[in-house]
């Protein structure tokens, strides 16, 4: 009889996706230590690191800098009709939000922008760069042009301590109501790629957005990007 030779890291991938179903390790559950699943699967932990990294990749697990891995998030849902509203299954999902700040800056604004904004010529915008984390895990990435002219001192106003919603509602009084969306699917590039934590080309979930004011005036466009394998588009509102 021949035996088949299966090298140590892929004994070890169907090791780690046997011992996840017979402990029932689903849906973001956080998995043993590296000194525990070496212990229990009987394997070296560079072939384990080598195994989740795999998996890693292939979206079954996640690793998060100083915590054990888990399985996987089932997917979130974006609803067409909104450019924000998945923060409502977040919440029933008991999940840890977190915004990271890349950039902020007045810029001047291209024709596109311009003409979604209903600017002149010589008016700037606050561009704004964020990254966006669920349970500590880069999903979605937002740049954000604001009318500079209608918010001023914005850069003062907004910070990490403040989201920019309460800001605008708070400081400025502003409510405001999303009248244009878009969606598309497109690809990370490297800058993208990295600061979401997965491959270059990975597809992503693009929504692009305009939010007014109550009387109509523009004030902000949005574009938001998405990984594919952490969100959904659904076609109803939350």
């Amino acid at each position: 009889m021949n035996h088949r030779n299966v090298p140590a890291v892929t004994e070890a991938v169907e090791k780690l996706i046997y011992f996840n179903f017979i402990n029932e390790y689903h849906s973001g559950k956080q998995l043993p230590t590296e000194k525990e699943l070496t212990r229990e699967l009987n394997i070296t932990r560079t072939t384990l690191r080598s195994a989740l990294e795999i998996l890693e990749c292939e979206h079954i697990i996640e690793r998060t800098p100083n915590m054990s891995p888990k399985t996987s998030q089932s997917k979130y849902s974006i609803g067409l009709f909104e450019g924000d509203n998945f923060m409502n299954a977040l919440r029933k999902a008991d999940s840890n939000f977190q915004t990271d700040l890349i950039s902020f800056n007045s810029s001047s604004p291209n024709k596109s922008i311009i003409n979604l904004l209903n600017l002149s010529e010589n008016q700037d915008v606050y561009q704004i760069y964020r990254l966006r984390k669920i349970d500590f895990l880069p999903t979605s990435i937002e740049t954000i042009n604001i009318n500079k002219s209608l918010t001023p001192n914005l850069d003062i106003h907004y910070n990490y301590k403040r989201s920019l919603s309460f800001t605008l509602k708070n400081i400025y009084h502003y409510n405001l109501r999303v009248r244009s969306i878009s969606f598309s699917v497109g690809f990370a590039n490297p800058t993208e790629a990295k600061l979401l934590r997965i491959k270059s080309n990975d597809p992503l979930i693009i929504i692009k957005g305009v939010k007014f004011l109550e009387d109509g005036t523009p004030l902000q466009t949005f574009k938001q990007l998405y990984r594919a394998d952490k969100f959904k588009l659904t076609s109803y509102k939350y």
